[in-house]
């Protein structure tokens, strides 16, 4: 409700720090989803490898890690070179999915805050700016 008072009265760049933080949240949960898949790739076909921990990322992105790390940590080829392991089919379910959506969104976000924040960078350009906003 705040956020479409805002918007309709033209002061989007209020918006900027809310909008900021929400696509950086959603950019760790999508950059923590890819890391999952990419380090089951790898354990599956090196199983003797090092244990994956993808606490910090996890933590940075909401997200519990222990599902994660036991989809990485669990995952084999089968005979037909098809990777399996508990809970790798969850990152593709709906759910999962609805969360990448609202990941792609809230980077849209993030992208049209940043647009809103180099507009009002602009329009105050010349004025005494707090230190590190007027490089």
């Amino acid at each position: 409700m705040k956020t479409e008072i805002i918007e309709r009265l033209g002061q989007t760049d209020l918006l900027l720090p809310s909008l900021v933080a929400e696509g950086l949240v959603a950019n760790d949960r999508v950059k923590a989803r890819l890391s999952v898949l990419q380090a089951a790739g790898g354990r599956a076909r090196d199983p003797t490898g090092v244990r994956f921990d993808l606490t910090d990322e996890c933590r940075a992105a909401g997200i519990d890690p222990v599902p994660l790390e036991t989809v990485v940590n669990c995952a084999r080829l089968s005979a037909g070179k098809r990777i399996t392991a508990p809970g790798l089919a969850s990152l593709g379910d709906r759910p999962a999915i609805e969360a990448f959506m609202r990941g792609v969104e809230a980077t849209q976000k993030l992208l049209a805050g940043l647009g809103a924040f180099a507009k009002a960078r602009r329009r105050l350009s010349g004025r005494n700016l707090p230190a590190g906003l007027a490089e």
